[in-house]
Order: structure tokens, then sequence, then C-alpha cells
């Protein structure tokens, strides 16, 4: 994966994201409002930042479990016919803190750190939300048995999963994008730790 595969394509927003206030301006003297305008207009050219935790996830579902919203049903039942396979070990945990991992936060930005076992239940839970929302859209596209059944295990597993969290109830009754915004939003900073069931164990990290 390159940088532009999960923050969007770089040439609509990079100009916007390193408009820095004029010469000379460090970011860390930028003035608040400008930052906050900065960081609107990039995200609506196509920018998505880390704390866009949903929209992150669901990029990544989007091509490992072929949930792309823009391909057709007929297109994929050639896929998985011609032999694609339908990844249905793909877990967003899993392959986000493996080779991939870049979470060089402040104070100390040198070192790569893992995510606390509540930071990673909290992850466990979103990647769950975008694996919901992608089967269900790829669902009712009717396509072959074979990626139909890889789609319904999804579903199941996620349903397992976010039915334990209650701040998951709207986006269990009816699975979309906004839903599951809602959702990580709802559950940002809390410990799910319990509510979530078994993590991904480090040893399964991509």
């Amino acid at each position: 994966p390159s940088c532009e595969s999960c923050h969007g394509a770089a040439s609509n927003w990079i100009k916007i994201h390193n408009d820095f206030g004029g010469p000379g301006v460090k970011e860390a003297d930028e003035k608040a409002d400008h930052k906050a305008k900065r960081i609107a207009d990039a995200i609506a050219a196509g920018m998505r930042r880390p704390e866009m935790k949903y929209d992150l996830a669901a990029n990544c579902y989007g091509c490992h479990a072929l949930g792309r919203a823009d391909l057709a049903g007929d297109v994929l039942g050639k896929m998985i016919d011609a032999g694609h396979p339908t990844n249905d070990e793909f877990e967003f945990v899993a392959f986000s803190m493996g080779q991939v991992k870049h979470r060089f936060y402040p104070p100390d930005t040198s070192a790569n750190k893992d995510p606390t076992p509540q930071e990673a239940a909290e992850w466990y839970a979103i990647g769950q939300a975008a694996a919901l929302v992608a089967a269900t859209e790829g669902l009712a596209k009717n396509v072959n048995d074979k990626y139909k059944a890889a789609q319904q295990a999804r579903i199941d597993k996620a349903k397992a999963v976010l039915g334990n969290i209650p701040q998951a109830k709207d986006l269990l009754a009816k699975p979309t994008a906004d839903a599951g915004r809602a959702f990580a939003a709802a559950i940002k900073g809390q410990d799910l730790t319990k509510l979530v069931g078994t993590l991904p164990d480090k040893s399964t990290y991509k």
C-alpha cells in the first residue's frame, strides 16, 4: 500500500494540506481558524485523515473484501469465477497494525507505537462496522454463491461483535456509511475491551 491507498489522491489536496498560512509560518504558529479551514478543505478534496477512523477502515474493506460500491455485480461475479479470492480472513486490526503500521504520534514522534488494548478494541469495533456496511451492500448485488457466502459470513461475524455494543444499535438496524461514522464517533475513547470479544493476536498481524 502507498500513502494514497489510504489517504486518497494527494494531487487533489496536497497544496491545501501544506498551506500553513504564509511564507515562514510554522504549523505550530498557524492560526487556529486557518488550520481548521485547511483541514476541512483538504477533507472536502478527498483526503482521509487519521481521525476519520470509519472512512479509513471502510477504504480497506473496499479492496480487501471486494466491497467497493462502484464494482458492479457482474464484474464481481467474473472476478470470483476467475479465481479471485474473497479474502474471508481479512480483518482491519490485523492488517493495519503490522507492516503498514505508522503511528508516530506526539509527544514522541520517533516511535511507531503499538495500539493499547483499548485502542485496538476501538479499531476492531470500527473495522467490524465497516465490514458490516460493505458486506451488506455487496450482498445486495446478488453476485455468485461463493461471494454471497463470504459476505454473509462477514455480516454474521460483525453482528456477533457489534451486538454487544449498545452504541451499535442504529448501525445494526440500518448498516450505512453514515451510521458507521456515527458509531465511530459514539465509541471514541471508550474502553470496549470487554465487549468486543477476543482481539486478533499480534502474531496474526500481517
